[in-house]
């Protein structure tokens, strides 16, 4: 018996506060992972890898169509789940804002509206969701993804293309990413000998690019990584900005004016509150910052309590910003974000109580902060709860065998509050897994700006 509980909770859905709602009816892939048209197929291991990740469902009941031309809406909302991006929004995006031939009620709406706003898909107006993409199209899009994720730029590569007899037709704008494709093994020609760039794309192929670049970025982290931080010190709130190369080259960051960096304060609800440049003036002359090999540059300015009254008590989030260009890396012009984080301001515990026939499962969280904190969500799925047994194996999950579409959403915790998420299961039905369970391990499925959610769960011993 499964039944899943959200008590207290005030559910504000993201989409809502923008005027709109993402749909929640999304294909879903075959319950089996089988598909009746892949079996001996070239991609048949590639398909069944992303199809385990959820990343996709089969169409037309269980087949996959592998050879068919995969079309634009398929593609990005394959790439999106296989990414697991995840956006804290200040505001819900509408899709309308990106593209005038999609509605928010698109199963795949969500992704395009994740992928735009990481500029993971560069163009704008007319989407074309049921448009093919040709094969270079493809590697322009699975690049922008491996420039997003890595934080990094791609060099002139075409000549890692002269092994192919049809490498001139390659479009201009394209042939470095197919070049730095191929060098990094995402794409290979389509007989070994012709890259075929200008032709389709097929389901199979893009499964199977998509699977490579998974691959190689868990294998592989950002060279270039920019944090902020934001810290109580004393009479001071100190903002920090730290940009860290761990590529074997120096990295450069060209700077239009005197101002290298900036800072922006907003409260806990998100409004803009403090901004460091403002009534400053900056020189314009081209400067640059240069971040040796294995070094940090760090950028810091402090609000202090007595000087700047009332905004350090109100601060909740710090955006910081890098003020130039770089071809070394790509730097995010919406801002880097960090929350201030207070030393037990929010705590998170999982507990069980029997209640008649029912064992109940809880998960509390509570806020001892001064602020509202949020929690985002990407499906409906906001709580999720395991039952080990005395060698800490699992045996029990309740999510088990369900299926949670994209679907945005918000819980909004207020000071002194706490909000509960549990599930029962009934003493008497379900008294073999009960018999067994010695810990519960709970889960919050979100992620939140407030505080740190611990993605390995939180485990108490329940007998």
């Amino acid at each position: 018996m499964k039944r899943l509980l959200f008590l207290g909770v005030v559910i504000l859905t993201l989409a809502i506060a923008a005027g709109s709602i993402f749909a929640s009816a999304v294909p879903r892939r075959d319950e089996r992972n089988i598909f009746s048209d892949v079996s001996g197929h070239w991609a048949e291991a590639s398909i069944y890898a992303l199809s385990e990740s959820g990343a996709f469902s089969g169409i037309e009941g269980d087949k996959f169509m592998p050879d068919a031309d995969v079309d634009r809406k398929q593609f990005f909302y394959w790439l999106n789940k296989a990414l697991n991006i995840e956006i804290m929004y200040f505001d819900v995006p509408e899709v309308s804002e990106f593209f005038n031939d999609v509605k928010n009620d698109e199963w795949y709406a969500g992704a395009l509206c994740n992928l735009a706003t990481l500029g993971i898909i560069d163009y704008r107006d007319s989407f074309k969701p049921d448009s093919a993409l040709t094969r270079e199209e493809m590697v322009h899009f699975i690049m922008n993804a491996y420039r997003y994720k890595l934080n990094t730029t791609i060099k002139r590569s075409d000549y890692f293309l002269e092994s192919f007899p049809d490498k001139d037709k390659v479009e201009t704008i394209y042939r470095d990413e197919m070049g730095e494709a191929v060098r990094i093994g995402f794409i290979v020609g389509r007989d070994k000998t012709t890259l075929s760039s200008g032709k389709n794309a097929t389901r199979a192929e893009a499964a199977t690019v998509i699977g490579r670049l998974t691959a190689f970025l868990e294998e592989n982290e950002s060279l270039i990584k920019v944090n902020a931080k934001i810290e109580r010190s004393g009479e001071s709130l100190v903002m920090r900005l730290a940009i860290t190369n761990k590529t074997g080259y120096d990295v450069v960051i060209n700077h239009p004016s005197g101002q290298k960096y900036d800072f922006v304060l907003y409260d806990a609800g998100k409004n803009e509150i403090y901004r460091w440049s403002d009534g400053m003036v900056f020189t314009m002359a081209q400067i640059k910052t240069v971040i040796k090999a294995g070094a940090t540059v760090e950028f810091k300015e402090k609000v202090n309590y007595i000087a700047h009254r009332g905004i350090p008590d109100r601060a909740a989030y710090l955006k910081a910003y890098i003020m130039g260009s770089s071809e070394d890396f790509t730097i995010n012009t919406a801002g880097y974000m960090a929350a201030l984080r207070e030393d037990d301001a929010v705590k998170v515990e999982p507990g069980v109580e029997i209640d008649g026939k029912l064992f109940k499962l809880k998960l509390a969280v509570t806020n001892n902060s001064g602020s509202n904190i949020e929690i985002s969500f990407n499906t409906p799925l906001k709580a999720d709860f395991a039952l080990l047994d005395s060698n800490r194996k699992e045996i029990w999950r309740w999510s088990d065998g369900l299926y949670f579409t994209q679907a945005l959403s918000r819980i909004i915790v207020a000071p002194g509050k706490t909000e509960e998420f549990s599930v029962e299961l009934d003493i008497e039905a379900d008294k073999e897994i009960l018999d067994k369970a010695v810990y519960l391990k709970a889960y919050v499925k979100g992620t939140s700006n407030a505080f740190e959610i611990n993605p390995d769960g939180y485990e108490i011993k329940i007998k």
